[in-house]
């Protein structure tokens, strides 16, 4: 009678016509639901060919967790403005990477050989932080016409470039394979680690001394993805069942504050601006990104066929198998056959 899925997968349910139309519930066409309450962009990804067909529970995306001691230690001030270009950034990690001597990722006497504290970890969900890049750099996942995948384009190629960087030129992050960022960080041998929304009550479970960070920049712009927990009723809903429906989705819409607990940043406006400030610092600081700068998934209804073709070749390049043109070349070709079928 009611099911939840991410926004990104509204085109491909969309597609089948199973997805009921609920522009009657939003303020708009009559209904309760205000639709300026949520971020411009929250409210496009529950558009399919014109119609609202979900209601948004949360907003939940990237941004980073940072060791506030090893911070400090490093002579880096937690309280200030972080980075805003690649070599700010690279900087930073460099002075947060030590080896079994103390020498940091900067110093000529750094042993990458022998690296005891990581500054950086390129390995969690490499897609949505290219995804993020790839705008940064000003590239696109597809062309204006929707015709053409363009992640291999230069801005694409140097979006890739610069995490790759960060592992073998640098020395700031280890290979992507096999390390376990979440564990590390718990552990005390990773500075700064990307993630999610969803790693508030995890970093809770740890000693240490962290708080939220804004996700990095590293290209031109400021972007950053996230997605939607979305409700959507069934198209052939109707009567007691549907109203039943209505009534849970609009009492759950109106007490999202409580869902802020999950480490998720609720979707409406209002809801955010009601969370306190001492116990949910990271929706807060998350959640304005989102709404300022963030990037959803490209609507397709292919794109879960799109991303399979797409995320092994990241980690190619992540793990020096592959260079970042080859890898972003070879998903293309795949991806624009998916494309092209769909």
């Amino acid at each position: 009678d009611v099911f939840m899925l991410h926004a990104s997968e509204i085109p491909q349910f969309g597609s089948y016509g199973v997805l009921k139309d609920l522009s009657p519930w939003y303020v708009s066409g009559g209904g309760w639901f205000p639709d300026d309450d949520v971020s411009a962009i929250t409210l496009s990804g529950m558009m399919y060919e014109g119609q609202l067909v979900g209601i948004p529970l949360d907003n939940h995306g990237r941004g980073l967790w940072i060791n506030v001691d090893m911070f400090e230690a490093a002579g880096i001030d937690p309280d200030g403005e972080p980075p805003t270009t690649y070599e700010g950034w690279v900087e930073l990690f460099q002075k947060l990477t030590l080896d079994a001597n103390g020498n940091n990722a900067a110093s000529p006497d750094f042993d990458p050989e022998n690296v005891v504290q990581w500054g950086y970890a390129v390995n969690e969900w490499p897609r949505v932080n290219f995804l993020a890049a790839l705008v940064q750099e000003g590239g696109s996942f597809v062309s204006e016409d929707g015709t053409t995948v363009t992640v291999n384009s230069p801005e694409g190629v140097a979006a890739l470039q610069k995490a790759v960087d960060l592992v073998y030129e640098y020395h700031v992050s280890p290979p992507a394979a096999g390390f376990d960022s979440w564990n590390s960080f718990g552990a005390g041998t990773l500075a700064v680690v990307p993630t999610g929304t969803w790693f508030r009550n995890f970093a809770a479970t740890t000693d240490v001394n962290s708080r939220a960070w804004p996700a990095p920049q590293f290209g031109a712009q400021p972007a950053t993805w996230f997605g939607a927990h979305t409700w959507m009723v069934p198209v052939g809903l109707e009567g007691d069942k549907l109203s039943a429906v209505e009534t849970l989705i609009q009492w759950v819409s109106e007490n999202q504050v409580a869902w802020a607990a999950s480490g998720q940043v609720p979707a409406r406006l209002s809801a955010q601006a009601a969370l306190d400030a001492d116990n949910y610092p990271s929706n807060i600081l998350l959640g304005q990104g989102f709404s300022d700068y963030g990037v959803l998934d490209y609507g397709s209804i292919a794109i879960q066929e799109m991303y399979a073709a797409l995320d092994p070749e990241l980690d190619e390049a992540l793990n020096g198998l592959k260079t970042a043109e080859q890898a972003l070349n070879d998903a293309a070709e795949r991806m624009q056959a998916v494309l092209d079928r769909s």
